[in-house]
């Protein structure tokens, strides 16, 4: 029903809102969506700790995230040691979004990553700096709203990527 996400599975999913519940972003992607799809959420802290996101993470067993630039940044920062100390292999979904990310920490994501999927709304079509982070052949998924040009789409498609329209609001 409206409000929910088809890729969330209630009786395996958790979600981890590590942003502020008051802002519009963490509200819907962390809160309002997950609630509506009937996820378990937990939170972490008021401020930014990677180990407390690592520790949170093994224990919670958080399989969707999303989260800001910088604080991709700061996960692939962190130590090596603290990096093995915790079992990450849960996370399923990292999303990213407010600021633009360093060409360089999309990459080292998306190089951590078992599936790639992106989401543009249509007036992304034809800037030239989405290509230069990934390789279409990289791509697991891509959505976007039904105003994407017809002849993009169609040419993605013919290339092997999955592209899933949604309508425009």
């Amino acid at each position: 029903y409206a409000g929910t996400n088809p890729n969330y599975d209630p009786d395996k999913d958790v979600q981890m809102c590590v942003g502020p519940g008051y802002h519009a972003a963490p509200l819907a992607f962390d809160i309002a969506i997950p609630q509506a799809s009937g996820v378990p959420i937990t939170f972490i802290g008021e401020k930014w700790d990677t180990e407390d996101v690592f520790r949170t993470i093994q224990e919670r067993r958080v399989t969707h995230a999303h989260m800001v630039p910088i604080m991709f940044q700061r996960m692939l920062a962190a130590p090596d040691a603290l990096k093995r100390k915790y079992d990450l292999s849960s996370v399923r979904y990292f999303v990213h979004g407010a600021a633009p990310c360093p060409p360089e920490v999309k990459r080292a994501m998306i190089e951590s990553a078992s599936e790639v999927n992106m989401m543009l709304d249509s007036t992304k079509f034809g800037v030239r700096s989405l290509t230069r982070v990934i390789d279409l052949s990289e791509i697991t998924l891509l959505i976007t709203d039904e105003g994407a040009p017809a002849e993009m789409v169609a040419s993605l498609r013919e290339q092997g990527v999955v592209v899933a329209l949604v309508p425009a609001h």
